[in-house]
């Protein structure tokens, strides 16, 4: 074995003693399956938290499923029903008050709301079919941006009434020959102080290539994009610095933003042209202007995600690297950033909650558990437990009150 394989297996090993297990977690099943689930792609959310509870999509290798969870418990999970058959790419999101779900089936981006008897709308059609969907609410509106091969599109509609919405192009580098898009991901903030429309910021993996003079052929870069209030289109959002990722790397990219402070938070992960591995979060208020600070989270190819709560950012990492089939150490970690120095972190190290864990979606969920505990629930995984059994689970902790309340 050469002295750099020895060096790296050394530093795998170290690096997974590093991690703080939380001895007082529990994971607890909300799905299960032989042929495999999955919770990815990264760049779209799969779970999240609303004044209802926990709300979770995902796939079943055939079919996109929900299961919902007013406190996290075992026995309070919806059993899991089917949404969309024979679809793929599903993302989740809430915009006053209404659960939102899109995904692809067939040649078309679907989307379908849940109604207040619990059951969902007729399915409707948001767009020709693309891939790697992210949506977020904002009031009543969803936001939708996905893959469209070349380009990133973006659209916006009511939630409970979609319609035949419009799409537009958010990709703003010239075509240059071949050219790709990867993994859009989109988040939005208000104005501070105002209830005016937001600004949008989607950032994407962006290459051309096969042309003389193309800007970007040297590698896969990360861009950002932006639309503000009043605006027409989309505008540049000036990133300093590229990444440089591996066009077949299974990279993730997420992105997430405290609506009244503008404060936006980009979690990104892959392998660049050198074969040096990064997952860096990087941070700017768009409302300042600073520009973009970038903070390593490991040195390592991870699939992680990043969520926001009260000023504070958590990020899921799952750091399949040191595991083995695509999964590995999984865990968590919550902090604040205004972009000056390192963050600050809230716990001491990295807390791991699976050995075996992929695709994690971060959280900030919390319910009272007895009259003098509270459930703290901070990542959804997917995990292998054995051979052929593949499971959607969760994360519990034990805190006792009061906690902070959530925003």
């Amino acid at each position: 074995m050469s002295l750099g394989n020895h060096l790296r297996r050394a530093t795998a090993f170290m690096l997974a003693l590093s991690f703080a297990v939380d001895a007082a977690a529990q994971l607890w099943t909300i799905a299960n399956s032989p042929t495999g689930l999955s919770l990815s792609v990264i760049n779209g959310r799969k779970a999240i938290v609303t004044s209802s509870g926990l709300h979770v999509v995902f796939s079943d290798s055939v079919n996109v499923k929900y299961s919902s969870s007013p406190d996290g418990s075992p026995a309070s999970w919806s059993a899991p029903v089917t949404v969309a058959a024979v679809a793929t790419y599903p993302v989740i999101a809430s915009a006053g008050g209404t659960i939102g779900i899109a995904f692809v089936q067939g040649s078309w981006i679907r989307y379908q709301y849940r109604q207040s008897n619990g059951s969902w709308s007729t399915t409707y059609k948001i767009a020709p079919a693309g891939t790697e969907l992210s949506m977020v609410g904002y009031g009543n509106r969803m936001h939708l941006t996905w893959n469209g091969s070349t380009v990133a599109m973006y659209t916006s509609f009511p939630a409970t009434s979609p319609g035949n919405p419009n799409s537009e192009m958010v990709s703003l580098l010239p075509l240059c020959g071949t050219t790709a898009v990867f993994k859009p991901t989109i988040a939005v903030a208000a104005p501070p102080g105002s209830a005016a429309a937001p600004i949008v910021r989607i950032a994407y993996l962006y290459k051309s290539w096969g042309a003389s003079g193309c800007p970007h052929s040297a590698s896969i870069d990360l861009q950002v994009s932006e639309k503000r209030p009043g605006m027409s289109a989309f505008n540049w959002n000036s990133f300093n610095g590229t990444l440089s990722i591996v066009i077949n790397s299974p990279s993730s990219i997420s992105m997430a933003a405290i609506p009244g402070t503008g404060e936006f938070y980009l979690l990104i992960s892959g392998v660049g042209n050198a074969g040096i591995a990064t997952t860096d979060l990087l941070y700017q208020n768009a409302w300042g202007t600073g520009a973009w600070k970038r903070y390593q989270i490991a040195p390592r190819w991870t699939l992680a995600d990043v969520a926001v709560d009260c000023g504070r950012f958590r990020i899921a990492v799952s750091d399949f690297a040191l595991g083995g089939g695509g999964y590995g150490p999984t865990w968590y970690r919550t902090g604040t950033w205004q972009g000056t120095g390192a963050p600050q972190w809230e716990e001491s190290g990295n807390v791991q909650v699976s050995t075996t864990g992929r695709d994690p979606q971060a959280l900030f969920f919390r319910s009272k558990a007895t009259v003098s505990t509270w459930r703290e629930i901070h990542c959804v995984i997917e995990e292998r437990a054995g051979a052929n059994s593949h499971l959607v689970r969760h994360d519990a902790h034990a805190t006792p009150p009061p906690p902070a309340n959530n925003c």
